[in-house]
């Protein structure tokens, strides 16, 4: 609400070519955005969030102290609140580092295949990363879901042959197989699963 408001005021009172060009490029970023007919991921908005500062400035400089005043109190108190009871360490890289280690313990250095899978029926994007935490915090799989979108920058590093465990981790839900995993892992909102002797 206060972000609308300070939009708001910065529109009521527009002075000058420059604030009217700064005005015409805030609306015209998020229009694209929302009529892009392809899809469209948060991160084009990123040059719209880099015109909010100046706007949000040149809102407040319309201002009397006795309006920003409380205004500030109210949105410093919402965001302490945000910040104190915010659940993002379910999600964060301590969990997913946790259950890297986990697994990499029970593979005992062993070869493995990683697939990755969530809500999202993509095979890899929304779930990306994991092959590089896990290189990182453990040793690198044979091969996995990432290779396919970026196995060009290491092809050196794809082993073309069996691996002898498949590890599968999800997002937010349970993996159902046919087959029993060897062990199966969980910490935040991730699971992770071995199984055993899966032919490429």
């Amino acid at each position: 609400l206060l972000s609308l408001t300070l939009i708001s005021i910065f529109l009521i009172k527009l002075k000058g070519y420059k604030q009217i060009l700064l005005a015409v490029l805030a609306l015209v970023l998020p229009l694209t955005f929302i009529f892009y007919p392809g899809y469209a991921a948060e991160y084009y908005l990123l040059g719209f969030f880099v015109l909010l500062p100046l706007i949000f400035g040149l809102a407040v400089e319309k201002l009397s102290w006795r309006l920003i005043g409380p205004a500030l109190a109210v949105f410093i108190a919402f965001n302490a609140i945000t910040v104190l009871n915010s659940n993002q360490d379910q999600y964060g890289l301590t969990v997913r580092k946790k259950l890297i280690q986990q697994i990499a313990g029970r593979l005992n250095g062993q070869s493995y295949s990683l697939e990755t899978y969530g809500p999202d029926k993509r095979k890899y994007h929304p779930y990306g990363g994991w092959r590089y935490l896990f290189k990182t915090y453990a040793y690198q799989p044979n091969y996995s879901f990432a290779d396919e979108f970026f196995g060009w920058i290491y092809q050196d590093e794809i082993v073309h042959q069996p691996a002898k465990y498949r590890v599968v981790i999800t997002d937010s839900q349970k993996y159902q197989s046919q087959n029993k995993p060897v062990a199966k892992f969980k910490d935040g909102i991730f699971y992770g699963y071995i199984f055993v002797n899966v032919k490429r």
